[in-house]
């Protein structure tokens, strides 16, 4: 390929991830931890499950840790199509933010932080009448996994030849 069909490609690449991180951090307010009982499923939203839910969850940083690295790589992202010196470096920052951020995202179930009350009751629940089960919602694993994708958009421009 020629160098500006290189140049074409790097830009269209991280453009696709710029928008992919935009999206993930977007699918926040879609589902994204599910607790499921005998007869009610109850949905809990992104921002919920950072931010906290009255009588149900408090504020969860670890939660908010993996939305924030998103942010992040998408403003490396940005800067590494304006840069033409630091770009290889901001592609590589950006690629290793998207990915750590969609592995994170995996675990936000397990970050959830529950206020003591509901605590105890979804501990009798999950562990000893074993009626109710927490599990990821659709909006957490689409985030996810378009994060890891747009990782991997940023990795790839820098096995193109300049």
């Amino acid at each position: 390929m020629s160098k500006k069909k290189n140049n074409q490609l790097k830009t269209v690449l991280s453009i696709v991830a710029i928008l992919m991180g935009i999206g993930a951090v977007c699918l926040m307010c879609v589902a994204a931890v599910v607790e499921t009982g005998l007869t009610t499923v109850t949905k809990y939203k992104g921002y919920q499950a950072v931010f906290g839910l009255k009588d149900y969850m408090n504020f969860s940083v670890l939660n908010l840790i993996p939305y924030v690295l998103v942010a992040l790589a998408v403003v490396f992202a940005v800067a590494a199509v304006a840069s033409n010196k630091k770009a290889k470096t901001f592609r590589y920052v950006s690629a290793a933010l998207f990915i750590v951020a969609g592995v994170l995202l995996f675990f936000t179930v397990n970050f959830v932080n529950w206020t003591e009350g509901y605590k105890a009751v979804l501990d009798v629940a999950i562990n000893t009448l074993k009626t109710t089960k927490l599990s990821l919602g659709v909006g957490t694993i689409i985030s996810a996994i378009v994060s890891i994708v747009a990782g991997i958009c940023m990795a790839a421009q820098n096995l193109l030849k300049k």
